[in-house]
């Protein structure tokens, strides 16, 4: 009996390895585990202070009051500030102000206001940097940042994408005293690749300095099957495969 069993299943055996769809099957099963165990994530970095003039050459602001909040903002409210003027780096620094790359971990970001003065005085501002995604996925942000006075208010949140509010955005502190606060895994959603821009709503509570230094990281994960389920998936179909050589 034991030999007969083992006659049999080595029969079985030889019949199962020697069927093409055994072999498909286990290319089918190697490839969704090699793509699962490769599902590669894209970054994309933002930071204030770029380029080498006076002015900053991927971020635009809208000026709003020398001292106070803007309205609740619209839709409508956020693309003229692409059209506007450049925000300006700030060579000076407010008395309690982090100097140009004060983030820390390697960050060169640099403070930027609405006039090279602004560490002098300046205003309330909503600023805005665009960029472009490569592909279609779930993103997240993290945004590290110091302002003067804090960004968000009674009327809005502190960041924006694509002109939605994004929850839970506020300054818990106000930050102009070397006071430095992060986000962390914001949760975006899923953006389609192509361009998108991100705003940050900036207030001043009274008439004396105002900017923003910020650094910030989107996250792309592309939306694939975990491995476990991938490989259970294929060893289902090596098992129908098993059944349909016995029968």
């Amino acid at each position: 009996m034991q030999a007969g069993f083992r006659a049999l299943g080595g029969g079985l055996y030889l019949v199962f390895m020697s069927s093409p769809l055994l072999r498909i099957a286990t290319l089918l099963l190697g490839i969704t585990t090699a793509i699962a165990a490769h599902a590669q994530s894209s970054i994309v970095r933002l930071q204030s202070g770029n380029g080498t003039g006076p002015q900053d050459s991927q971020i635009y602001y809208q000026q709003g009051t020398v001292n106070g909040s803007f309205a609740k903002l619209k839709q409508s409210d956020f693309k003229p500030t692409l059209s506007g003027n450049k925000a300006y780096q700030l060579p000076g620094y407010a008395n309690g102000w982090l100097k140009n790359g004060g983030l820390g971990n390697g960050s060169t970001a640099k403070w930027v206001g609405t006039s090279p003065d602004s560490y002098k005085s300046g205003y309330s501002s909503l600023y805005a940097i665009s960029f472009n995604l490569a592909a279609t996925a779930n993103t997240t942000l993290n945004f590290k940042f110091t302002s003067d006075d804090s960004i968000g208010d009674a009327n809005n949140e502190g960041l924006f994408i694509d002109g939605k509010a994004i929850a839970g955005t506020k300054s818990k502190k106000t930050d102009w005293n070397g006071v430095v606060e992060t986000f962390s895994n914001l949760n975006l959603g899923v953006l389609s690749a192509g361009q998108h821009t991100l705003y940050i709503d900036v207030l001043n509570s009274g008439s004396g300095p105002s900017g923003l230094m910020f650094d910030a990281t989107l996250t792309q994960t592309q939306a694939v099957p975990e491995l476990a389920t991938m490989a259970a998936l294929g060893l289902g179909f090596v098992g129908l495969l098993k059944r349909r050589c016995r029968a």
